[in-house]
């Protein structure tokens, strides 16, 4: 499902434009694998002790008992834009304007068959809670997918304009999706990816949100200022 989506969304944004069925299998073909290949392997180095130890060691190969990190899948999908950018000629990052938002948005829907992505509960139901077994938890999984939709339309507005770098939609993407994650991964309730009394997730979303960040303003002549709001992001990962 997600490499469809994949491919779909990289022959919508390259309609008309420059871009090779070839290139979009090859893409599609590699960000699936290397997306699920990262996802698990994340998991498992950030709960070491949990896959190693209570798990036990064959617990990396059973796919269909779940451990998976998304950081992980994004960072399959962009390293396969990346590789096959480079590779070939009739491929560009404009791509990963439709594909991120995407994947996010069918990623965190599927949650849903999972029971994961589910926060703080309620005594009573609103339009974001799910029915439990004893109160009404935040369904933090729909919020993530109203996030990526809006992360979608903004990068849709934006990618078109033909002045813009070709890896403009990834920086604008680390950003977009990254500052509001730290927040919405406070929100969660789960017990795995934790280093203490801060998560992974929101670490790696603050390194993601700082570096597309960095590499922007340092082209506008402005990296001061970036650095600045990556120190309160990085704040906010510690409040949260």
């Amino acid at each position: 499902l997600a490499g469809a989506f994949l491919l779909c969304a990289a022959i919508v944004a390259f309609a008309g434009g420059r871009a090779s069925i070839q290139s979009l299998l090859l893409w599609m073909t590699l960000a699936v694998w290397s997306g699920l290949l990262l996802s698990r392997l994340l998991f498992v180095l950030v709960n070491f002790s949990f896959c190693f130890g209570i798990a036990g060691i064959g617990f990396l190969p059973r796919l269909w008992e779940g451990g998976f990190s998304m950081t992980g899948a994004l960072a399959g999908i962009i390293l396969s834009a990346l590789w096959v950018c480079k590779c070939k000629g009739d491929f560009s990052l404009r791509a990963l304007a439709f594909a991120l938002p995407i994947f996010v948005i069918v990623a965190r829907l599927g949650e849903t068959f999972a029971t994961t992505g589910l926060g703080t509960g309620f005594d009573d139901p609103n339009l974001f809670t799910v029915e439990g077994d004893w109160d009404y938890p935040l369904n933090v999984r729909l919020i993530e997918a109203l996030v990526a939709v809006a992360i979608l339309i903004v990068l849709l507005l934006w990618i078109r304009r033909k002045d813009l770098p070709e890896d403009t939609a990834l920086l604008f993407f680390l950003i977009l999706y990254g500052a509001p994650q730290i927040l919405l991964e406070s929100l969660r309730h789960e017990g795995h990816m934790v280093w203490g009394f801060v998560k992974a997730q929101q670490i790696f979303a603050f390194l993601g949100a700082a570096t597309g960040a960095a590499i922007t303003a340092s082209r506008r002549g402005k990296l001061i200022p970036s650095l600045i709001s990556s120190v309160a992001l990085g704040g906010l990962v510690f409040l949260m």
